[in-house]
């Protein structure tokens, strides 16, 4: 039983070691923005936190990953999730509005990433607390100096 369990978890961490993006990613263009959304090393690490944007799938970002897609310009409500055998019942929500030819960098870390580059971090930072690990998560919208160099710091989705 204990060998059953011990592979059941390897099955669940291999499922969710890659970040999955379920909307498409286009050039620069003036109708669309493009979106990053960054995960840091956040406890329930096995699973992947499930995006979606206006009620639609978006991306599953998996742990110490990040996912990018495209939106229409205009305003979007985001809503990220962990899935049900988690056990986590958190959840963040945001509303933001996009301009064509733009590129957004969200991240989601522990509250000690929390730094410099944060945009509005007042009001653009959602406080979560975590059921699990009860360490502050947050939501954070980065600058776009700072969400680019720490793109380069994880690994590309699907790889």
């Amino acid at each position: 039983m204990r060998g059953l369990f011990g592979v059941l978890l390897l099955l669940l961490g291999a499922c969710a070691s890659t970040s999955t993006t379920k909307l498409p990613l286009h050039a620069e263009n003036d109708k669309e923005a493009i979106v990053h959304i960054i995960r840091g090393s956040v406890v329930p690490y096995l699973y992947g936190l499930e995006v979606s944007v206006d009620g639609e799938p978006a991306a599953i970002v998996a742990n110490q990953s990040y996912s990018s897609f495209s939106v229409p310009a205009g305003q979007h409500r985001f809503f990220l999730q962990w899935p049900k055998g988690s056990l986590q019942r958190d959840t963040f929500e945001m509303t933001r509005e996009f301009k064509g030819r733009e590129t957004r960098y969200f991240l989601i870390a522990k509250d000690d990433l929390a730094r410099p580059g944060l945009v509005d971090p007042g009001t653009a930072a959602f406080l979560l607390t975590s059921q699990l690990s009860k360490l502050p998560l947050k939501l954070m919208e980065l600058e776009p100096e700072a969400g680019k160099a720490l793109l380069e710091k994880f690994p590309a989705p699907g790889m």
